[in-house]
């Protein structure tokens, strides 16, 4: 228990910090380039688009310090967060009427970061299977707060590379590790941070797009209803009909079928709830994102007038922010800008489309030295990272397996795949486009949502990442996902479901939503595919980390048992890259096939071949430069009497784990 509570009070201040250094930086951002409202705001609003203007604005801004070094990008983010912050408290500053909206604050992100932490069992501590992920999220942060940016590959180090990755929101995190260094923050703290953090600004980002375009008062009783804050955490907690289809799963399988993570039953749309605790930096994007076309488009459903030109350069930072957080979310995003070009040329509002066309201009400046790290990937043999095929739909995968009997199944099936996707949120668009008609897209905000929203759907059904699993049509129907919660809020404020049998259908959905929340939660902190031996041996692994850490500079190169798909311990727990630590995050990373599946053959059978001597240990740990190896008893040669391992006494061994070090210039730090 008591490493439970360390760590959620560590990631508690992590995230405490990560809050800071955004809103603080926002605000400089919004006043500055005089983001369209901001002046008149109230306290939490006036914080909440601060917030928003943090996420768009400072992320490719600390790239360009980091390539300076670490300690010039977080210098940059302290400067910019302390020079905002004053402007947070002018009047109407804070008054007693927002302390239960603050308390609410305190209790989401002590939840979400509770239930993202280890937690202590009988036999040890046990993961929940977000690891996969936040194993990701705390090596990108610890491989740039080491070096800077752009950081170097840690699941395949290569002294000489970088990572060809979407690297930007770690340098959030990055910075959030360098500044609680001394306070005993380590980089997965920041990492988890980042969840409660984007599940503020995603609230932020609703209720600031909802006000702007103002589709609820297109009904006839815009006054009446729910009040707006309460009405958007209702439905931020819902998502689809998910549950029907895992529970189908379930009963042909006679029980014995549970998927560990239930969204994937099929190509997913990816609920709220799991995007803020899976994939904040995607969120980021999105924030990023409509940030830039809110400073474009202005207040109200309709501007004439032409954005300033301080509101073009903050639109480029964000867009430019947009691309490096996520590259799956800036294609959505820079396809709704072309098409908004074309509309506003088609409209005669030539100087519209000048302001945009420029920010877009801006934005590949203000990217380009990122770009210039990622364009290496394009040039790798293999599979195209982005190919066309339908969205699949697994249920008739299953049956129909030829072409292209399938690709017309599944086309034919797309609009049930959606509609349980979506569930309440499609039933609430269909809604509100039944009693609104074209006035849901007269102005400027509501326009790019419908725009958005056609790009969602046409990339998502027609195209998939190939690197590694559909990450393109998973994540850019986040665009259609805000629309689509937006026309549904503004469809019940509007009070559209006027039938009992459209309320009915709509608690229904929601109350399926609910509960799939309810079982996913679940499944994801059951994890059962950690098994008892590693919850066992955890506290013992975290144990020779911290060795390895107080021993070993930075650079040195540590390697685990390389994983199948995704290793974990050394990314969580330790701050070292591994020759190869995995298929997965290494190609994510970067790194090529062919250097994968070498790495993986040499490297592999040091933690299970028993009849390897310790001579050829070290010689494959010479070839690849590795200056020290974990082994744990989850590897084979750990109990095995014939192996290396029983042979050889290790320079660190606790009960479950032992570590041998090679380069001893290291080991004597």
């Amino acid at each position: 228990m008591g490493f439970f509570l360390t760590e959620v009070a560590s990631t508690s201040v992590a995230a405490v910090i990560l809050l800071w250094l955004l809103i603080g930086a926002g605000s400089l951002f919004a006043r500055l380039l005089r983001f369209p409202g901001y002046a008149e705001e109230g306290f939490l609003e006036r914080t909440g688009t601060a917030l928003l203007c943090g996420v768009a604005c400072l992320p490719v801004l600390l790239d360009l310090a980091g390539r300076l070094g670490a300690s010039a990008m977080g210098g940059l983010a302290v400067l910019l967060a302390l020079a905002g912050t004053p402007a947070l408290f002018r009047r109407p500053g804070l008054e007693l009427r927002h302390w239960p909206s603050i308390l609410g604050i305190v209790i989401w992100c002590v939840a979400d970061i509770a239930f993202l932490v280890d937690w202590p069992n009988g036999s040890g501590l046990a993961h929940g299977y977000f690891v996969i992920d936040y194993v990701k999220h705390a090596s990108a942060t610890w491989s740039i707060a080491s070096t800077g940016t752009p950081p170097w590959n840690p699941a395949a180090f290569d002294p000489q590379g970088h990572a060809a990755y979407y690297y930007f929101f770690y340098t959030l995190t990055a910075v959030v590790s360098l500044i609680g260094s001394h306070l005993g923050i380590e980089a997965r703290h920041a990492a988890y941070a980042a969840s409660p953090c984007m599940g503020l600004a995603l609230f932020a980002l609703v209720y600031a797009i909802w006000k702007r375009v103002a589709i609820h008062e297109i009904g006839d009783r815009a006054e009446a209803g729910p009040k707006a804050g309460v009405l958007i955490l209702v439905f931020l907690f819902a998502t689809g009909l998910d549950l029907l289809p895992n529970l189908f799963v379930m009963a042909i399988s006679d029980g014995k079928v549970m998927l560990a993570d239930p969204e994937s039953w099929n190509t997913q749309v990816t609920s709220w709830l799991s995007n803020v605790l899976w994939v904040p930096h995607h969120l980021a994007a999105l924030c990023a994102a409509m940030t830039g076309f809110m400073a474009l488009a202005g207040d109200g459903a309709s501007v004439r007038r032409a954005p300033s030109w301080r509101g073009v350069l903050l639109a480029s930072l964000a867009f430019a922010s947009m691309a490096g957080l996520s590259v799956y979310i800036a294609i959505g995003g820079a396809l709704t800008a072309m098409v908004w070009i074309v509309v506003l040329v088609a409209s005669r509002r030539l100087p519209f489309a000048l302001r945009v066309g420029a920010a877009g201009s801006l934005s590949l400046g203000f990217a380009a030295p990122w770009l210039s790290t990622l364009a290496v990937r394009f040039g790798q043999p293999g599979a195209p990272p982005i190919a066309f095929a339908v969205r699949a739909f697994e249920m008739t995968d299953a049956i129909v397996k030829d072409e292209p009997s399938r690709s017309l199944t599944r086309l034919a099936f797309l609009p049930l795949s959606y509609g349980i996707e979506f569930g309440i949120f499609a039933l609430g668009a269909w809604v509100f486009w039944q009693r609104v008609g074209r006035k849901g897209w007269s102005g400027d905000l509501r326009a790019i949502l419908l725009i958005a929203t056609v790009m969602s759907f046409a990339v998502g059904s027609f195209l998939y990442s190939t690197i590694s699993n559909n990450d393109l049509g998973w994540r850019i129907m986040l665009f259609a996902q805000l629309a689509t919660l937006i026309w549904t809020l503004s469809a019940v404020r509007a009070k559209f479901f006027t039938s009992l049998r459209l309320r009915a259908a709509a608690f229904v959905c929601i109350g399926l939503a609910y509960l799939f929340d309810a079982y996913t939660l679940f499944e994801l902190r059951r994890n059962p595919e950690q098994t008892n031996l590693q919850r066992s041996i955890l506290p013992d692994e975290i144990a020779s980390w911290r060795w390895l850490d107080a021993r070993l500079p930075a650079a040195s190169v540590v390697q685990e048992r390389p994983n199948v798909i995704r290793a974990t311990s050394y990314g969580l727990y330790g701050h070292f890259p591994q020759a190869i630590a995995d298929r997965e995050n290494a190609r994510l990373y970067g790194a090529s096939q062919e250097l994968i599946d070498r790495r993986m053959r040499s490297i592999s059978p040091i933690f299970s071949d028993a009849h390897l001597s310790y001579d050829q240990v070290r010689a494959i740990a010479a070839a690849y430069k590795v200056d020290a190896l974990v082994v744990s008893a989850n590897d084979p040669v750990f109990r095995d009497p014939r192996s290396w391992v029983q042979a050889t006494l290790p320079e660190y061994a606790n009960q479950n784990v032992k570590v041998f070090v090679f380069n001893q210039k290291s080991y004597d730090k």
